[in-house]
């Protein structure tokens, strides 16, 4: 039998199945599939809160149900003018007793001594401000205690109303400082009444002046001087005087010296009680016609005091004629007759501040809020105000005070009577 070696038949198995791979169709290869792409998760967000019930940019006050509402007193009594303090708090006690409650909670009222001083106005108002919840403060009694005070107002974002500081200095726009109110008329008001009685009505064309350094003081020479000046008369000299007088020796040679026909004296009672004292021993000033300013028609003790030797003497002063409802008020409740008008002032400055609170305030959940900014803001835009004292209207520097107040009187028989305009 023939057979094929087993190599040839083994190598012809091989090249018979490379033939055939190389004639059938390459396979299909199977797709790799492709994920679908997968959106970003967005970033988580906290649920909405609710909108804050009151947003300022100086903060705000808020006074739960129930919880008392204070306001800070800042007045002298301690120093020369503390007899005008006594009167002041109780026209404030007044306002806060006629207000009411308010939105429910009862108004209290902290008192500091601010005295009648720089020092005495900062640390009043530091105190004042260290209060939780306040809403304000009313003082200064004197300018110059306001001077400090008002800085301390403005950095704890709180608004300030004096009923009885008059310097001129104080809401000027370069000295402006903001939640610093008054509703005591401008000092250049009263020195420009000085000035026009002394010109017009005593026909005097040389004036002398006398402060003791106080910015009340100062701005009332500095304001009759200036409109003196422009009426075409001359203030000859202007002298400087120790509070307590004790320096009028060594003022009173120096205005003898200009025999003036009028001696302004925008002081208080020590001071002044020292001049006209010793103004008898100089020949030169026997004529010399004196004319005071309101805070001496203002002191219950000064006319007192002094006797004969003010008889026939001027002041400037502020009516309070048409307030006898307020007077009324206040004999009923303190027995005795307000001597000033500055009692009714600090009532109407207490009432301006209560009413814009009022006004601004805003109750949610129980919760009341009093925003600090707009409390400024309504308080300066107040206009046309019926206050005791008349119509307030606030200038954007804060001075709110009705200039129709101020007149001039004469001591007549030991009374003062109106004599101008």
């Amino acid at each position: 039998m023939n057979h094929k070696p087993p190599l040839l038949l083994l190598s012809l198995m091989v090249l018979s199945t490379l033939v055939c791979n190389l004639m059938a169709p390459p396979p299909t290869p199977t797709p790799t599939p492709t994920p679908s792409p997968i959106p970003p998760t967005a970033t988580p967000q906290p649920p909405p809160t609710p909108s804050e019930p009151c947003v300022d940019p100086l903060g705000c006050i808020a006074f739960p149900s129930g919880a008392a509402i204070p306001i800070g007193v800042a007045l002298d009594f301690s120093g020369p003018t503390a007899s005008m303090g006594k009167e002041m708090r109780g026209g404030i006690e007044i306002a806060v007793e006629d207000f009411g409650l308010f939105s429910g909670r009862q108004v209290i009222l902290i008192f500091e001594d601010s005295a009648c001083s720089t020092d005495g106005g900062q640390a009043a108002a530091e105190h004042l401000a260290a209060q939780n919840g306040l809403i304000g403060i009313i003082g200064t009694t004197c300018s110059s205690a306001a001077v400090t005070a008002r800085e301390v107002v403005t950095n704890a974002g709180l608004v300030m109303i004096s009923p009885s500081n008059t310097a001129s200095v104080l809401t000027l726009p370069e000295n402006y400082t903001p939640g610093y109110l008054r509703v005591a008329p401008n000092d250049l008001w009263q020195g420009e009444l000085v000035a026009e009685f002394a010109f017009r009505a005593l026909g005097a064309h040389t004036m002398a002046t006398i402060s003791d350094g106080s910015p009340y003081s100062d701005t009332l020479q500095q304001a009759a001087c200036k409109r003196f000046g422009e009426l075409g008369g001359q203030c000859v000299t202007q002298q400087t005087i120790a509070i307590d007088g004790g320096n009028a020796s060594a003022v009173l040679p120096n205005i003898a010296a200009y025999s003036p026909e009028v001696l302004f004296l925008p002081l208080f009672d020590d001071a002044a009680r020292a001049v006209i004292r010793q103004k008898a021993s100089y020949p030169t000033l026997q004529k010399t016609i004196l004319l005071g300013s309101d805070s001496l028609a203002a002191s219950p003790t000064f006319l007192s005091s002094m006797g004969s030797r003010v008889e026939g003497m001027y002041f400037t002063n502020y009516t309070t004629a048409a307030n006898e409802a307020f007077n009324r008020r206040y004999r009923e409740k303190y027995g005795s007759q307000p001597t000033t008008i500055f009692s009714l002032l600090a009532y109407d400055a207490t009432t301006l501040l209560l009413n814009a609170a009022r006004q601004v305030s805003i109750e949610h959940e129980g919760i009341l809020y009093i925003p600090r900014q707009a409390l400024r803001d309504a308080l300066l835009r107040t206009n046309g105000y019926p206050g005791f004292s008349g119509t307030l209207t606030c200038s954007p520097t804060g001075d709110c005070g009705n200039r129709g107040v101020l007149f001039v009187q004469r001591v007549q028989n030991g009374t003062l009577v109106r004599v101008y305009p």
